[in-house]
C-alpha cells in the first residue's frame, strides 16, 4: 500500500452515525498527518488504536496495552489545541500539549515496552 493510500481513519469515517458530528477537516487532517508521520511506529505496535468522535467534530485515538494507555485528543479546531496523554497501571500520568509526530512515536514506543516507566513524572 502506498503512502497516499494509507488512511488510518477510514474505518471511523465509514462508521459515523448520521446523528454524530463527523470530525472536522482540521481534526481529521491533524490526526491523519500525525499518524502518517509516525507510521513506522504505528504499524509496528502490537496494539491498534480505537477512535472516538468527540463533541462537535473532535477526534481521539487511544492505544491500550497491559493497563497502559496513550491517547491523542484533537479538538474540532485541529492540532493547535490538541493534547497527548499517557497513563501507567500504577496511576502515574503525563499530559502534553506539544504535539509532534516524534513525541507521538516516542510515547507509542513507550507503550510497547516490556517494563515502561514514565520519564517526566
Amino acid at each position: 500500500m502506498s503512502q497516499t493510500d494509507w488512511d488510518p481513519l477510514k474505518l471511523i469515517l465509514d462508521e459515523c452515525d448520521e446523528d454524530e458530528a463527523p470530525p472536522t477537516p482540521a481534526a481529521r487532517e491533524a490526526v491523519r498527518e500525525l499518524l502518517s508521520q509516525a507510521r513506522k511506529v504505528v504499524e509496528s505496535l502490537s496494539t491498534r488504536p480505537s477512535y472516538t468522535l468527540i463533541g462537535d467534530g473532535g477526534l481521539s485515538a487511544r492505544w491500550e496495552k497491559d493497563d497502559r494507555t496513550v491517547t491523542l485528543i484533537v479538538p474540532p479546531t485541529g492540532i493547535e489545541q490538541a493534547s497527548l496523554y499517557r497513563r501507567t497501571p500504577g496511576g502515574d500520568s503525563e499530559l502534553s500539549h506539544e504535539i509532534t509526530a516524534d513525541r507521538l512515536a516516542e510515547w507509542l514506543d513507550w507503550l510497547d515496552q516490556q517494563t515502561p516507566a514514565l520519564t517526566g513524572v
